[in-house]
């Protein structure tokens, strides 16, 4: 078929070829033309296109695109897929699973996604902070403060990581971790001027 229309879904790593979401499922094209802005996320063409059998990658880039529009729901469901069917070696798709859930307070999931996440990169403090956020969330205060300090150990830098150790500390009664953090604070805000 020389034209059609669908959802766009990303395009291939390897070949750049664009991945176009169908009721037959998914479609390569060398080319493509986008809608007019408000044209583009229709959601009677998702809707159409749910429950068609897609691979990981589509699923992800389905799920990607939810998120950014907002449909938590349409990402949870597609991320949930895709993690479903290849659970290795995308640990972003993890990640967006934990943050559509967070936003849907499926403090469970969010949880089992972000601790997946570090588990695949070790060394992902957002993950660490999340996953801290929301062990905090669901009053678990030891396992919130542990994963806090590794949020601060991989994303020393940022200043929400130790504002988030600090709150986290208190919580937890453990003021020494707090003070210390406190400390890490006012060091990160002197060094950039603020």
């Amino acid at each position: 078929q020389k034209y059609g229309t669908g959802l766009f879904g990303g395009r291939e790593n390897r070949t750049g070829r664009v991945l176009v979401l169908t009721e037959r499922g998914l479609v390569r094209a060398e080319k493509f033309l986008r809608f007019p802005e408000g044209e583009q996320w229709d959601k009677r063409a998702l809707d159409a296109v749910r429950g068609v059998p897609w691979d990981a990658g589509s699923k992800r880039a389905l799920g990607a695109g939810a998120l950014r529009k907002g449909d938590c729901e349409a990402a949870f469901a597609h991320l949930t897929d895709a993690v479903r069917a290849a659970p290795y070696g995308c640990p972003w798709a993890w990640f967006r699973l934990g943050c559509a859930a967070m936003r849907l307070r499926r403090w469970d999931r969010a949880r089992k996604a972000f601790a997946e996440v570090v588990r695949q990169e070790p060394d992902d403090g957002e993950a660490w902070a999340n996953l801290a956020g929301v062990y905090a969330r669901v009053g678990r205060g030891p396992q919130a403060l542990n994963a806090a300090k590794q949020a601060t150990r991989y994303a020393e830098h940022n200043f929400k990581v130790w504002d988030n150790l600090i709150a986290i500390a208190l919580q937890c009664g453990k003021l020494g971790d707090a003070v210390f953090a406190m400390h890490r604070l006012l060091d990160l805000r002197r060094g950039s001027g603020g």
